[in-house]
């Protein structure tokens, strides 16, 4: 008996070490963390204002100027009942390294993507990790903003198996 409850203590405890970081210098973040978890993990979640009294665990959190690599994203937060569960990064007028940085770091975390490209527009997509579903979308120089590209990460946690 003791060596089956040690062996579940394990098993939980390599589970939970196992969980993939987020890509784009996220990795302070888990999918399942509260805000308030967020706030004390992240210096950038941190400076997100209070939410308003009587607001529930289900939130989004918009806060622009989160700077990686040459990028300046704004970062919207969505946590629902069982925590953070989705993650949109965007940036409207990005520098070709900008855009060129969020596509070989989304590739190095989950590998090769699927693509599609249709006027202008780029869509990646990957099968993820074992807990997250990433989508990359790139609008092409104009398009958007005459000053550069469109970014647009999709980061959400996949739903638990049944």
């Amino acid at each position: 008996m003791r060596r089956f409850l040690g062996f579940a203590v394990f098993a939980l405890s390599a589970s939970a070490a196992s969980a993939a970081p987020l890509p784009l210098g996220l990795d302070d973040l888990h999918w399942g963390m509260t805000r308030e978890q967020a706030a004390a993990a992240s210096a950038f979640f941190g400076q997100a204002p209070p939410p308003p009294p009587g607001v529930g665990k289900s939130l989004r959190v918009r806060i622009p100027g989160y700077v990686w690599h040459d990028c300046k994203l704004v970062v919207t937060f969505d946590f629902g009942a069982a925590g953070l569960q989705a993650l949109d990064l965007v940036q409207s007028a990005s520098t070709q390294s900008c855009r060129d940085d969020v596509t070989a770091a989304m590739t190095a975390q989950y590998g090769t993507p699927a693509t599609e490209d249709k006027m202008g527009f780029s869509f990646y997509t990957w099968p993820g990790d074992a807990d997250t579903i990433p989508k990359l979308g790139l609008v092409d120089k104009g398009l958007v903003s005459a000053n550069g590209y469109g970014v647009h990460v999709e980061l959400h946690r996949k739903p638990a198996a049944p």
